[in-house]
């Protein structure tokens, strides 16, 4: 039954990230008619004239409250630590999501930043402790990048 819940919360934020507007023409067009010049990384992330876009708060926080439940977690054999660590990851995600107000084209970027998060944080329940602690490696690194392209 937790695994149901997991993939129903799951479906319900791949439904919530990729509803809000997240339509490559008219991305398109709004870059072509702002005079903005951007450059994508491999995530499909781009810079605002080669700076980060401002975001809200609450996603800072949000980014920041991952971050900090990495520091307090230690790799290891247990893999129910690895699910707990899911699910307060997936609990910030969600939060996140939740209180998003940006808008434009800021908001379509942080979109393609946390696009590539949900399927790591999803990893996180696998049943196979290789792939929980490459998730864990490979999250540390993808959210250290977030100043990079947000302020």
């Amino acid at each position: 039954m937790k695994n149901f819940t997991k993939i129903i919360l799951f479906t319900v934020l791949t439904i919530l990230v990729s509803s809000c507007g997240n339509n490559k023409e008219h991305e398109h067009a709004g870059q072509e008619a702002s005079g903005q010049e951007h450059h994508g990384d491999e995530h499909g992330i781009m810079l605002n004239d080669g700076k980060p876009w401002m975001a809200n708060s609450e996603t800072t926080q949000g980014i920041h409250n991952m971050s900090a439940l990495w520091d307090g977690f230690k790799s290891g054999n247990d893999i129910e630590e690895y699910h707990a660590l899911q699910e307060d990851l997936l609990t910030e995600f969600n939060t996140i999501i939740k209180e998003c107000t940006m808008e434009g084209d800021s908001h379509e970027q942080l979109h393609n930043y946390l696009l590539p998060m949900k399927d790591l944080i999803s990893d996180l329940g696998s049943d196979d402790i290789s792939v929980c602690n490459n998730s864990v490696d490979l999250l540390k690194k993808y959210l250290s990048t977030y100043p990079k392209y947000f302020e």
